[in-house]
């Protein structure tokens, strides 16, 4: 897998699940209404890693 993001001028926050693993997440929900309301409960073990991508950065 090879994967290049960029992010001239805007933040950009990335949540990686293992392939094996399928997120709950449900069609009808925002991805903001995830953030805000399903993620803080996610056990740590149940987290996605998280990768911040800020301007100017590859």
């Amino acid at each position: 897998l090879f994967f290049v993001s960029s992010s001239p001028a805007a933040f950009q926050r990335w949540f990686l699940y293992p392939p094996d693993h399928t997120p709950h997440f449900h069609p009808n929900e925002t991805t903001l209404t995830w953030l805000q309301q399903t993620y803080p409960r996610l056990p740590p073990a149940q987290r996605p890693l998280e990768c911040t991508l800020r301007p100017g950065e590859v």
